[in-house]
């Protein structure tokens, strides 16, 4: 287990916190239920979420830590970044109204400044993510070799099958060197199998007080879908699993 929690990366770097709920794998959100609890004490999440009768939600605007930006350039050994896990970076309150995209542009910059490191971007946002990568993809930043940054895997997260059929076919559709799937917390099962070109799948259950049932049978076959199509798949429940047979960079 990495220092994060994060099973498949050893490092999270929190440049933007809090959210807002817009999928059914949002129920039971961890990190609000982080940010109201054992962090809510700490600047970057204090007031952010609370208890309520229905569990945790959150109750203030997402945060961007300008502070927190440069943090991966003091980093000297290579890491796998976990970007954003407390939050999305793609959220509407740093793209709709940003100009210029301003926060995702100064999070891209920094990583563009870090070639070390491995960023991993995951997202329940997809329209957006695939806006602004669409944005930045221009035929001169490829012929610089500067886009799409060879050191991001940009994914998005499913928890079912309407989610996959939404979901997938953006993020395929999105430039990135390298591309993965969280099916977390997998809800349902999923037939991915019309979608496969990502380049790398993580699953796990719910977890928490609240976490709903978990069908084994969901993982064995999203497993034998990632076999079948050569994709290597990293399943959260198994700890003996390393995730460094994940790909690092395409």
């Amino acid at each position: 287990m990495s220092k994060t929690g994060i099973p498949y990366a050893d490092e999270g770097w929190a440049i933007v916190t809090g959210c807002t709920k817009v999928s059914p794998g949002c129920l039971n959100c961890y990190a609000c239920r982080l940010a109201a609890t054992r962090l809510k004490n700490r600047p970057a999440y204090k007031r952010l979420a609370e208890k309520t009768a229905a569990g945790y939600d959150w109750t203030a605007p997402p945060r961007f830590h300008a502070d927190q930006l440069d943090a991966p350039l003091h980093w000297r050994k290579p890491r796998r970044v976990f970007v954003s896990p407390m939050s999305d970076l793609f959220h509407e309150a740093f793209t709709a109204d940003a100009p210029s995209y301003r926060t995702p542009d100064a999070v891209f910059s920094t990583m563009e400044q870090c070639p070390q490191h491995t960023f991993l971007v995951l997202t329940k946002r997809p329209g957006q993510m695939a806006e602004y990568v669409h944005s930045r993809d221009t035929q001169q930043a490829r012929d610089l070799g500067v886009w799409p940054l060879p050191n991001v895997h940009l994914g998005v997260t499913v928890c079912n099958q309407e989610e996959a059929d939404r979901n997938i076919p953006i993020l395929l559709d999105t430039p990135a060197a390298v591309r993965w799937i969280s099916f977390e917390p997998l809800l349902g099962p999923v037939d991915s199998r019309p979608y496969f070109g990502v380049d790398w799948v993580v699953l796990g259950p719910e977890t928490g007080p609240r976490k709903r049932p978990f069908g084994p049978q969901w993982a064995a076959d999203i497993r034998e879908q990632c076999l079948a199509a050569g994709v290597p798949y990293f399943d959260k429940r198994e700890s003996h699993r390393d995730w460094r047979e994940l790909p690092v960079t395409s």
